[in-house]
């Protein structure tokens, strides 16, 4: 099954509010199996969300929506979407008695566009909402396209969510999407080179992605059961090459097992050509000077970091960087400072001396 995921609000165009009901949908579909196409944000405009749901609706199993459910007259998601899918809306007095007890709890009362929101498919059905006044829906033609509408308050799309779809969902689906994510030291072309075989298969597909001083490698399978899928992600994984000189193969359990030691700096320097690499100078407690490339040029001076106390996996193979061999790696933490990610070393007390183990 194919799904696209449509939230609705011209907020969210505007930047008002976080759209994290396209990531908590997205998760929850994959879980599912479900292979998520498409994500979209469009504005509370009729024709513009009729033509995106005609278009999805072409080449998609399933649409999930969330947001514009309200009472307010550019809510029109629950409109919209019942003419693309060839129904109708029909007055509910239960779901419009439920609106009316939900206003008394507070000590109010409804005013008249929220009769909008009791208004349900005569098709398809509703989706009951325990959480606030706006019911779903659930829409399907003749074809068997599917639409789900949700609120857009996370919390009533969640429960909603797990209350309502999910099962209907789940009754479908035969299969089910996992996920193993690599965490991996290296740059994006030399470790996509060493993992090719990967991205090949149909089935497990395989990602890269980079961030701050790592990519990550997600392996995802699809079977019918969570065990299958499991045996499958194992499978395409059996070892991973992280370096051409290394004879024997890298995975899990022997990185648990690398040397973490203290080290000092002795020298450090920009290496010529490069606008991200420093070149260090090290003692690592062993009477001969070690040197590793780093690429953090972009947050320290190189005379800044000489005489400080870092941390050091030691025990890698050597490689060569821009023409220079570094041999080991030195580590840093990713954090954010001021919306922007940033890359730090570690740094340890002076003290202790070069050549300490971490354990």
């Amino acid at each position: 099954m194919t799904a696209e995921i449509i939230c609705v609000g011209t907020e969210l165009l505007l930047g008002d509010i976080v759209n994290t009901n396209a990531q908590f949908l997205s998760r929850e579909l994959a879980e599912l199996g479900i292979s998520v196409m498409h994500q979209h944000v469009i504005g509370d405009n009729p024709a513009r969300l009729k033509e995106l749901v005609l278009q999805a609706k072409s080449r998609s199993d399933l649409l999930v929506f969330s947001g514009g459910l309200g009472p307010t007259e550019d809510d029109l998601t629950k409109e919209t979407v019942a003419e693309a899918f060839g129904d109708t809306l029909a007055f509910d007095e239960g779901e419009w008695q439920k609106i009316i007890d939900f206003f008394a709890r507070t000590n109010r009362r409804p005013t008249p566009n929220n009769r909008k929101q009791a208004m349900c498919p005569t098709v398809g059905h509703k989706l009951i909402n325990d959480h606030g006044t706006a019911p779903g829906a659930w829409f399907e033609d003749a074809d068997g396209h599917c639409a789900a509408l949700m609120p857009g308050v996370p919390r009533e799309m969640k429960a909603m969510w797990a209350e309502q779809v999910r099962p209907i969902l789940l009754k479908r689906q035969n299969c089910t999407i996992h996920s193993r994510t690599l965490r991996v030291l290296g740059g994006e072309s030399a470790i996509a080179s060493k993992v090719a075989p990967l991205f090949e298969a149909a089935n497990p597909t395989a990602a890269i992605y980079c961030k701050t001083g790592e990519c990550e490698i997600r392996v995802t399978a699809r079977e019918a059961t969570e065990q299958a899928a499991e045996a499958a992600k194992k499978a395409a994984l059996p070892a991973v090459e992280v370096e051409p000189q290394l004879a024997e193969k890298v995975d899990f359990d022997t990185f648990c097992k690398s040397d973490f030691r203290v080290v000092k700096v002795k020298a450090c320097e920009n290496v010529k050509k490069s606008n991200k690499l420093l070149r260090f100078t090290l003692d690592d407690g062993t009477g001969t000077d070690r040197q590793i490339l780093s690429g953090i040029a972009m947050y320290y001076k190189p005379e800044e970091l000489v005489g400080k106390t870092l941390v050091a996996i030691v025990n890698l193979p050597p490689r060569k960087m821009m023409g220079l061999e570094s041999n080991g790696m030195l580590i840093s933490a990713v954090h954010t400072e001021h919306g922007e990610e940033k890359l730090r070393l570690i740094m340890v007390d002076d003290a202790i001396p070069a050549g300490a183990k971490l354990c």
